[in-house]
């Protein structure tokens, strides 16, 4: 069966300069009008918002991208509505497209809610009896109420995305494709939504999902394509390319790795195993102390990449001689989300503030949960369930 949607090495250009990028329409457009083909190559002040992209879309598939703002995920969608053109590779869309890519996107500013519905839909082909039968179904989901005789010039950024998606999801598209709006919607609107798009999917809908909220990728879709500066990082299961999205985020805004030792001791050897699911982790630590020391507190704590503290363990040893001093520690039946984290250790004498020793983001973890759903958040507990 023939993809939805196919984009086969699709590159898209943009000037920064928008004199330049005048000029160049213009230049691009006389090439065309003579038979001559536009210029495929970069020209001062362009640059690349999609290189090289491919991916493909089937009937009743969900598709999310991700990627940092800039990274060519709107210019993606653009490119499927036709909005824009590309200047590289090949695209093709079966289907009728429903689009809510940006906050107001094809609505007039001076008409109201209602009359924007019914040029969207007549823009979409509908006859006016259709629009008929259908308008009161889009304006009770959208719950503008009586704002829908009112200027979309009036209506807040929930407001309009609320309309936006009303209209999208109910003139019957083969693919909706779904932008961050719905990022500004109140809850109970974005659950409906979601079920809306739940409904739509088992109908034989496709749809294309833009969002930051790794959760509702991980929720809603079969794959990911995960773009960063215009280029493809990764491109399917949805769960292996999130959970190497949230790696790379997070080692983006990790602290470096840092060392301290005073003069009385020194680290000898540190081992663990580092690749966990939910067994115990266990910790051998060998430090050399150069002189007697009393009341020594080690502690092993466990960070998340992002810098927050998840666990913690303490050892308090009332002294220790000088010479090699050997311990283990272990952090009992661990459940950790998937993921990346560090293991840091600190030593020091009479209070955790009076350190002798602090080894920082030196040491990874790698956790790989092999349920097929643990939930989401830093960790799980142990839980049961009663039916009563």
């Amino acid at each position: 069966m023939e993809p939805m949607i196919s984009f086969q090495n699709v590159s898209k250009k943009f000037s920064r300069n928008i004199k330049r990028a005048m000029f160049y329409g213009v230049k691009d457009l006389l090439s065309e009008l003579v038979g001559r083909k536009k210029s495929t190559d970069l020209r001062p002040t362009e640059f690349w918002a999609l290189d090289g992209i491919s991916f493909e879309l089937n009937r009743g598939e969900s598709l999310g991208f991700i990627g940092h703002n800039g990274a060519g995920k709107t210019t993606s969608l653009k490119l499927i509505n036709g909005l824009i053109a590309p200047d590289k590779g090949e695209i093709k869309v079966q289907g009728k497209i429903g689009a809510l890519i940006a906050l107001g996107a094809g609505f007039n500013p001076v008409l109201t809610g209602r009359e924007n519905i019914k040029i969207s839909a007549a823009a979409l082909g509908y006859t006016e009896q259709e629009i008929e039968e259908r308008i009161d179904e889009i304006i009770e989901f959208s719950e503008i109420g009586e704002f829908i005789d009112a200027p979309v010039q009036s209506y807040s950024s929930g407001m309009m995305a609320r309309l936006g998606f009303s209209v999208a999801i109910h003139t019957s598209p083969d693919i909706l494709l779904v932008d961050e709006v719905l990022a500004v919607g109140d809850l109970n609107f974005v659950i409906k939504c979601f079920k809306k798009i739940h409904d739509f999917r088992n109908h034989g809908g496709s749809i294309i999902l833009v969002s930051h909220n790794l959760y509702a990728i991980r929720a809603n879709c079969d794959k990911v394509l995960w773009i960063e500066k215009g280029q493809v990082r990764g491109y399917g299961d949805t769960k292996d390319v999130c959970d190497e999205y949230e790696d790379y985020v997070n080692s983006q805004t990790a602290v470096q790795g840092e060392e301290f030792f005073s003069s009385v001791l020194s680290l000898k050897n540190i081992q663990y195993n580092d690749l966990i699911d939910t067994e115990d982790l266990e910790v051998d630590i060998e430090i050399e102390f150069k002189q007697n020391i009393k009341d020594v507190i080690i502690s092993l704590s466990l960070f998340s990449l992002a810098g927050v503290n998840v666990s913690s363990t303490c050892h308090n040893v009332e002294s220790v001689e000088a010479g090699v001093f050997k311990t283990k520690a272990k952090f009992l039946n661990t459940k950790l989300s998937r993921g990346n984290y560090y293991l840091n250790l600190v030593v020091a004498e009479g209070n955790i503030n009076n350190q002798l020793a602090a080894v920082i983001n030196r040491y990874k973890i790698k956790v790989e949960r092999k349920a097929k759903f643990v939930g989401e958040g830093l960790c799980s507990f142990d839980s049961t369930w009663v039916n009563l």
